[in-house]
């Protein structure tokens, strides 16, 4: 068995182009904070992504034309257009309220039917302390959350199907 000596925080598979994208910690000396491409095949990385502070969870459309990824150093999530190769501007995923505390995104899924929305477990930077889902559109939150300040948090999400978004603790 071949392996990348990175380090990985997250992993997702790309069926239509058969390739692997990371999130590589910022402690990682070569690669930090960057988002790779690689090709199981080869076990090589292809391409990377500088994206900013501390890249955690990843998350990729389902025309798999964007792959989105959360950035625990400051509570941001970026899209990367995997076509043009662009990284889009960081988005906050907001603040805790009465505290001032940033949210960083501990999971991320993208709705089925619209590459430029995606789904965010919304956590806070110092704790696992959950305050909710929240879905952004090209990262303007909707005004709607679920499960804000909930004793019963949701830790993972994902979508069944359009409209049907299922969470686990």
């Amino acid at each position: 068995m071949r392996g990348l000596e990175l380090g990985l925080r997250d992993l997702v598979w790309d069926a239509s182009r058969a390739l692997l994208y990371g999130s590589v910690a910022a402690s990682d000396e070569a690669m930090g904070n960057r988002v790779v491409e690689i090709d199981p095949a080869t076990v090589r990385v292809m391409r990377s992504w500088p994206v900013g502070g501390d890249p955690n969870p990843l998350a990729l459309s389902g025309d798999a034309s964007r792959l989105y990824v959360g950035l625990d150093a400051d509570g941001t999530v970026r899209a990367i257009d995997l076509d043009g190769g662009d990284v889009g501007p960081a988005f906050a995923v907001g603040t805790l309220p009465f505290r001032g505390e940033t949210l960083r995104a501990m999971d991320l899924a993208v709705l089925p039917d619209d590459p430029r929305a995606v789904a965010v477990v919304r956590a806070s930077t110092a704790s696992t302390y959950v305050q909710g889902v929240s879905i952004f559109d090209d990262g303007v939150r909707r005004p709607v959350s679920t499960l804000e300040g909930s004793s019963t948090p949701v830790h993972a999400i994902a979508f069944a199907r359009p409209g049907v978004l299922v969470g686990a603790n």
